[in-house]
């Protein structure tokens, strides 16, 4: 894959994004995505490198923001990838979370995501759900690690990363940094390099 610790900016990825809830009168199915890449925000900074890809939201700094209130937008940010069919591979991220405001930290969230059929699953809200997902996870404003195991079924395939931003409170924060995907070995990552991106040609 191609600049999965997004020092090159948004080079190799593609975003879609939402708003409200499914079913009622907030929900916009197509919405500007709401992260962006930059050194971080209120103390927050990259886990390896200078950069890092997320948002955070403030409220104070939202003139229609009066208090809590369910939001439920969503962000995928994805991108397509060589891999060796029927192998078992991993998807690894650093996943950074926190809120301020809640009472139990978990409004902020994260979760990575695999298309192993190298389908369009990806490509709309509607049927990420049926990929390939971690749980939703909520780092409590500090770095960790995730991981993904999948065996792919055709030699391209979508990964990726879903971000949940359930309610508007005081503060949130999600953020993704070191993005890679690697064969899965009994030592871990095998010396066969990293996945080429959908759009380099095997040489």
């Amino acid at each position: 894959m191609v600049n999965g610790s997004f020092e090159n900016g948004l080079e190799g990825w593609t975003r879609i994004a939402c708003a409200g809830k499914k079913g009622t009168e907030a929900f916009n199915a197509a919405t500007s995505p709401m992260g962006k890449v930059g050194f971080g925000e209120d103390g927050y900074t990259a886990h390896s490198g200078q950069k890092l890809y997320g948002f955070s939201y403030i409220g104070s700094d939202d003139p229609t923001w009066k208090g809590p209130a369910e939001l439920w937008n969503r962000e995928l940010i994805t991108q397509t990838i060589r891999v060796t069919p029927d192998r078992p591979h991993v998807l690894e991220a650093w996943l950074l979370t926190g809120d301020q405001g809640s009472g139990w930290g978990r409004d902020a969230r994260i979760r990575l995501v695999v298309d192993e059929a190298g389908g369009d699953l990806l490509g709309a809200f509607e049927t990420a759900d049926q990929a390939n997902a971690t749980q939703w996870f909520a780092m409590q404003h500090r770095w960790l690690p995730v991981r993904l195991q999948f065996t792919p079924r055709a030699e391209r395939v979508a990964i990726g990363a879903e971000f949940l931003h359930w309610w508007a409170l005081e503060a949130s924060y999600l953020y993704i940094d070191d993005i890679r995907v690697y064969p899965l070995a009994a030592t871990g990552p095998s010396d066969a390099g990293p996945s080429a991106p959908d759009s380099e040609q095997s040489r």
